[in-house]
């Protein structure tokens, strides 16, 4: 499932509620949804969610906002921020 959204996308957010439902927003992009793995581009890099049976129970393309629902056992932010500035400490060193 890889589903494109509008390039103006609402401001990010991220709501994990007793690890059973996520719901995301400032979504860009889709990249893969499985059961075990949701990855998703956002204006900041990309977003993984890694548990057991996880199933999309709502996307928004409109709104760029997305709802999962399993057992969330991590959320990760991947790439973007700080990275392409080189990180905290490269600036603290200038």
């Amino acid at each position: 499932m890889a589903e494109t959204f509008k390039k103006e996308t609402a401001p990010g957010f991220l709501h994990v509620e007793n690890r059973k439902e996520l719901r995301a927003g400032g979504i860009e992009h889709v990249e893969t949804c499985d059961s075990h793995l949701v990855t998703a581009r956002i204006h900041m890099g990309r977003l993984a969610v890694r548990g057991a049976g996880l199933t999309m129970q709502k996307l928004d393309a409109e709104k760029g906002e997305m709802t999962l629902l399993g057992r969330i056992d991590s959320v990760q932010y991947l790439g973007g921020g700080g990275e392409k500035q080189g990180g905290f400490f490269r600036r603290l060193l200038r």
